[in-house]
């Protein structure tokens, strides 16, 4: 089993506030993702937010499983330097 290292985490609430603030926005019916591209950067990272409006916690719980690991499992197709911020939508 792979881990998701840290490093390919956004944690730091100035990383998702420049997501917000530089970033473009996509949404769809489920989720809304805001991307950013930072050259030089080590390889892509992601953020991944649920409000308790998506359901309860083991709820919320799954769904942040269930994507970072389709993005772990792909995250070499992604380029360095992107930074992605994921939102689950209820």
């Amino acid at each position: 089993m792979e881990r998701f290292p840290a490093a390919a985490r956004l944690r730091e609430t100035r990383e998702f506030l420049a997501v917000r603030a530089e970033g473009r926005m996509v949404q769809g019916r489920y989720l809304r993702m805001s991307v950013l591209r930072r050259p030089g950067e080590d390889p892509a990272r992601i953020g991944i937010v649920t409000s308790r409006r998506v359901g309860g916690a083991v709820q919320r719980n799954r769904v942040r499983r269930r994507l970072r690991e389709i993005f772990r499992v792909r995250r070499a197709q992604f380029p360095a330097g992107l930074w992605l911020v994921v939102v689950a939508k209820p």
